[in-house]
């Protein structure tokens, strides 16, 4: 908590920011008397409570917004009257009862809303029955256990919600979507289900839900000498930036705020999107239909896209020859295009973008920028615990190798989680950060591209490329992630 001369200090918003109002669901506010005011300069939540130094209050607010929490005294009168002016009521119902399937189905949607999962899955388990799951930081938490018959209603009533046809058919998978209202805002579902080989069925559901304000660029997390580096890329803004990692990594909203950074009142940027997971003020959004059957798809969105006029364009996914080529033709144009990929490392997806079609001459010339990029589970600060261990010797070994790290290998403050957690956290862990590898489109690169036979050969071209498992050490030897938490997602040399 701030001193309290330092609060008198800071302005009280007369309306809360959008940003500060997503970071705290409307049930949750209201059941703490709180209201969310800002998101201030530091990152944490400035918070209206009738009682700044109540701790437990002020631990759930933490745990609630995945943020530190700067709380300032307000009349319980005025923060009713806030909450009911700033959280619209907005809420699905259940048909059939307390008891019901669809009851206990928009149970876990608010479990997963309430609990910042990015997904909840309804698991078959052999013999055991099945379980309700959340995803929660890249972390698989079984909410609840269920016996066969009501996972297949579970499964049913989540594909018949969204009206997919041939529900019944248990078979095969299906994918659908379905919007509802929960916790004063909208909560979009993606759906798929996938059949098992003894005949039962799961149901996976990406939560998608609007961001009412997206991150400055600076705000992201990306560490300040290669974040100067990419603010130098973007100021070029006239050829190909991709952006590479595993589903659920943060691509979409690095990339987002990257346009961001680059637009003026009097520019038009299009996005091609399947489908749009954030809604963003500035960019006429084009959300299209999986697979290559259908009205509007992927490819005749590009086709379409290609043909009318905008100053820069985002590609939700460059995941077939088309849509590579269609990307590569468009930056050529002297446009920027930003585009995400499933991918492994920075250098690697560029030669993954030549196997799919792409003529080494026209990526060269192109090619602003190649980033990859992980969410890495953050230390609960409250509750981790020293660890002089083997997995925290193996990372101070690694950067001994690394120049820029003896810096920050001199001052190492290695911590593991506490798998009990404390008040404020989840098993040890509170949130999670980016770590980034950033490969610029200098001369060498592009003359490496033309020529190389490896990723390793287009890498050694960057002198100032550093790969992924640099900023996870970093991550570890200033204590903010486990050695084991990083080792899930890189790897050491």
């Amino acid at each position: 908590m701030l001193a309290p001369e330092r609060v008198t200090q800071l302005a009280i918003p007369s309306v809360s920011s959008p940003r500060a109002l997503a970071a705290i669901l409307p049930h949750v506010a209201r059941a703490n008397d709180a209201i969310p005011l800002e998101i201030l300069a530091n990152g944490s939540l400035l918070v209206g409570v009738v009682d700044p130094t109540n701790e437990a209050l002020l631990n759930a607010l933490r745990v609630a917004s995945h943020r530190e929490v700067t709380p300032v005294a307000f009349a319980l009168s005025e923060i009713l009257g806030r909450l009911a002016a700033s959280y619209p009521a907005r809420e699905a119902a259940a048909v059939g009862g307390a008891d019901s399937p669809e009851a206990l189905f928009l149970a876990a949607i608010r479990e997963g809303v309430r609990t910042h999962a990015s997904d909840v899955t309804f698991e078959h388990r052999g013999d055991e029955g099945g379980q309700i799951v959340m995803l929660i930081d890249g972390g698989a938490h079984v909410w609840r256990d269920i016996d066969e018959e009501t996972l297949l209603s579970l499964v049913r009533t989540g594909l018949n919600k969204a009206g997919v046809p041939g529900a019944h058919d248990e078979r095969v998978g299906h994918r659908g979507r379905l919007t509802l209202g929960l916790e004063g805002r909208t909560v979009t579902l993606r759906l798929t289900s996938t059949p098992t080989f003894d005949g039962h069925m799961m149901l996976s559901m990406r939560l998608i839900m609007p961001y009412e304000a997206l991150p400055h660029l600076e705000e992201i997390g990306m560490q300040k000498k290669m974040l100067d580096r990419y603010l130098r890329v973007l100021s070029r803004a006239n050829g190909l930036i991709v952006n590479s990692g595993p589903p659920g990594q943060g691509k979409t909203t690095f990339t987002f705020a990257s346009l961001q950074a680059i637009w003026r009142p009097h520019k038009i940027f299009r996005t091609v999107e399947c489908p749009v997971e954030m809604r963003v003020p500035f960019l006429s959004q084009n959300s299209v239909e999986d697979g290559d059957e259908g009205d509007w798809t992927y490819a005749k969105a590009i086709a379409h896209l290609l043909a009318i006029p905008s100053h820069g364009a985002f590609f939700g996914e460059m995941r077939d020859p088309y849509t590579v080529s269609q990307a590569v033709r468009f930056a050529l144009s002297g446009r920027p295009l930003f585009a995400t990929t499933h991918g492994n490392t920075a250098p690697q997806v560029l030669f993954r973008l030549l196997h799919e079609g792409a003529s080494r001459m026209n990526l060269a010339e192109v090619l602003l920028a190649s980033i990859s990029q992980r969410l890495v589970p953050q230390l609960c600060t409250r509750c981790r615990v020293a660890s002089p261990g083997a997995g925290a010797l193996a990372w101070m070994r690694a950067a001994v190798s690394c120049p820029s790290l003896h810096d920050t290998l001199d001052r190492a403050e290695i911590y593991v989680a506490n798998p009990n957690g404390c008040d404020a956290c989840l098993g040890g862990y509170r949130g999670r950060a980016p770590i980034f590898e950033l490969l610029v489109g200098t001369d060498g690169v592009k003359r490496a591209i033309l020529t190389a036979t490896s990723a390793a050969e287009i890498a050694a071209s960057d002198p100032d490329y550093e790969p992924l498992w640099v900023d996870a050490a970093r991550m570890v030897l200033t204590g903010k992630t486990s050695p084991e938490a990083a080792a899930d997602l890189v790897t050491l040399p």
